[in-house]
């Protein structure tokens, strides 16, 4: 592949250094627009494509009055604000973020520190693999800096980026063969929200039956502590739990409304997108219907193709289940994509040192990374936004990549059984 930046960042493989120019691209693309947006062409609001949120940690503070009555049945009170519209294992996070009054504070700085420890391993793993230390540094910046997710998980306050550490945690203590710790932190995360349960996929894949059901019982136990936590009547902590994620149903997931639907990269709200505006209750039958096929489909695809097949697929397919299947995603999900994008640049460099000819496949996964990653426009039709549908678009495209190419890597001589010394000897 010969790009006119070759010379730059040298020992990074040439589509690691497209995904840097193309990021450090649009992220310019994305302030220069904003900057005329708001400052030439006077627009009050600007909810078309990049650097579109205000640093306001609106996510975060919208339950700081419902946390000041934790622990008593008037956390659930409708004059405390909004309905809280989480299960109870994420109460404990907010919490602990609400022991200040700004609490924008404890979270930038805890949310950034862990990962910049996550960048730092990121960049020593590239070192490892014959990347110079300029070269690794500069790729891992550049990804951090001109990401779209992180910017919108720290301006909006959105606790997603605590919830994509601790699955990114789980998974890799499971690549690494600690599947214990990997199912402790597994089950913490499907207590917080259910999706990662996907996750355990990577467990049955490696047939570590005791570990799900480990899994399972963390998560059993931290959700009641979490009800605990939130109201010492459990009975009165569920029901309330409930009617949070009720409401939230009614507003955001069953119903078709472009504004959310069209930041809504979700399957559902894609479909939602083609049939248009319909009755609700034609909504609830057509979302019943979806989420049966969904499953029956999801579990037909895991058992017959993707439970055999490499590890970097199997990651990449459940991560993508995790943030396309449910009925809602909302951008602050993208962030989860972080943890087989690292795998992939992982497998390219490898790659890239022993001389072997790129895996087919993988410049098409590079620019749907860069679509998802990055600091990319909108396409806006008559008014109404499609961001969210071309990134579902995206997403099925990596999808479809992810069960039909294998991508295998060094993963797999951690990850895969040991048939036989020659085996042993190959993988190595």
């Amino acid at each position: 592949m010969s790009l006119p930046f070759r010379r730059w960042l040298p020992t990074l493989p040439p589509l690691l250094r497209l995904f840097c120019a193309a990021a450090i691209l649009l992220t310019l693309v994305g302030i220069v627009t904003r900057f005329l947006c708001a400052n030439v062409f006077h627009l009050t609001s600007y909810p078309y494509g990049s650097y579109v949120t205000d640093v306001d940690g609106l996510d975060l503070m919208t339950f700081y009055p419902r946390f000041k009555h934790l622990h008593s049945p008037e956390f659930f009170s409708p004059e405390s604000g909004p309905a809280y519209a989480y299960p109870a294992g994420v109460a404990p996070l907010y919490w602990l973020l609400f022991r200040v009054r700004y609490a924008q504070i404890p979270f930038v700085l805890l949310g950034a520190g862990i990962t910049i420890v996550f960048a730092w391993f990121f960049a020593r793993a590239l070192e490892e693999r014959g990347v110079s230390r300029h070269d690794a540094r500069w790729f891992v910046l550049i990804t951090g800096l001109c990401s779209y997710p992180f910017y919108f998980e720290f301006a909006r306050g959105n606790v997603e980026i605590f919830m994509w550490m601790i699955t990114a945690g789980a998974v890799y203590a499971i690549l690494k063969d600690r599947v214990w710790l990997g199912a402790s932190l597994l089950g913490i995360a499907i207590a917080m929200k259910i999706y990662p349960f996907v996750f355990v996929g990577l467990l049955f894949s490696r047939r570590k039956y005791a570990p799900i059901v480990f899994s399972i019982l963390v998560a059993a136990a931290y959700s009641i502590l979490s009800l605990w936590i939130v109201c010492p009547d459990i009975s009165i902590a569920s029901q309330g739990i409930n009617h949070g994620l009720d409401s939230y149903r009614v507003l955001y997931v069953v119903p078709y409304r472009p504004l959310f639907s069209g930041v809504d990269h979700s399957l559902y709200a894609l479909i939602k997108r083609i049939l248009g505006a319909r009755p609700f209750d034609e909504y609830v039958v057509i979302l019943k219907g979806y989420m049966l096929t969904t499953a029956l489909t999801g579990l037909v695809l895991y058992f017959a193709r993707i439970r055999r097949m490499p590890m970097i697929n199997q990651v990449l397919c459940l991560t993508i289940a995790s943030i396309l299947l449910p009925p809602v995603s909302f951008d602050y999900t993208l962030i989860h994509l972080y943890v087989p994008f690292v795998m992939v640049a992982v497998m390219l460099v490898n790659q890239n040192r022993r001389g072997q000819t790129q895996t087919r496949g993988v410049s098409t996964m590079i620019v749907c990374f860069i679509v998802l990653l990055s600091q990319i426009g909108e396409i806006i039709l008559h008014g109404d936004r499609l961001g969210g549908q071309i990134k579902a678009v995206v997403l099925l495209t990596l999808f479809i990549l992810g069960v039909v190419v294998p991508f295998a890597d060094e993963f797999e001589d951690v990850v895969l059984p040991r048939k036989s010394p020659a085996h042993v000897t190959l993988a190595s």
